[in-house]
C-alpha cells in the first residue's frame, strides 16, 4: 500500500512538472514571437524612413523634370531612369516583404497608396521602352505585391 501511495505522489509530481514546462514553453514561444515581431517592426520602420527619404528626393527631381518638360510626349532617357530608380526602391521593399525582412502591414499602411499610385501612373511609360531582356519583368515582386494590395487582401500573420 505504501508503494502505491508513493507511486501516485511521484506520478502527480511528474505530471505537474510536465504541465509547468508545457505552460512555460508556450509562454516562451509567445514571448519570442512578440519579440521578433517588434524587432522586425523596428527594422521596417528604420528602413522605410530611409527609403522614403530617397523616394521623396527622386520624386522631387521627377516633378521638376515634368514641370520643365516642354511637351508631355517628349520623354528623355534621364526621365525614364528617374522613374526606374523609384520603382527599384519599391521593388526592394517588395522583395523584403516576400522574404520576411519587413513587416508587410506597416509598409502597406505607410507606403501602400503611394506605391500603387506611382506604379499605375508611370509603369506603362517604363514598360514601353524597348529592352533586350523581355522575358520577365524586372519588377515582378513589386507587381505581385501591388496586385495583392490592390485587391485589398490583408497580409497573413
Amino acid at each position: 500500500m505504501y508503494y502505491i501511495g508513493s507511486f501516485l505522489i511521484t506520478l502527480t509530481i511528474y505530471i505537474m512538472i510536465l504541465v509547468f514546462f508545457c505552460l512555460l514553453q508556450n509562454l516562451l514561444r509567445n514571448f519570442l514571437k512578440i519579440y521578433y515581431r517588434n524587432k522586425t517592426l523596428k527594422f521596417t520602420q528604420k528602413e522605410v524612413k530611409e527609403k522614403q527619404q530617397k523616394i521623396d528626393n527622386i520624386t522631387n527631381e521627377l516633378n521638376s523634370m515634368e514641370e520643365n518638360c516642354k511637351k508631355p510626349w517628349d520623354v528623355s532617357k534621364n526621365y525614364i531612369n528617374t522613374i526606374v530608380k523609384v520603382l527599384y526602391l519599391y521593388n526592394e521593399l517588395a522583395v523584403g516583404i516576400k522574404e520576411g525582412l519587413y513587416d508587410e502591414l506597416y509598409i502597406k499602411m505607410i507606403l501602400g497608396f503611394d506605391m500603387i499610385d506611382f506604379y499605375k501612373r508611370y509603369y506603362n511609360l517604363v514598360a514601353s521602352v524597348p529592352r533586350t531582356d523581355k522575358k520577365i519583368s524586372r519588377f515582378m515582386p513589386l507587381e505581385l505585391l501591388l496586385k495583392k494590395w490592390d485587391t485589398d487582401e490583408l497580409p497573413l500573420k
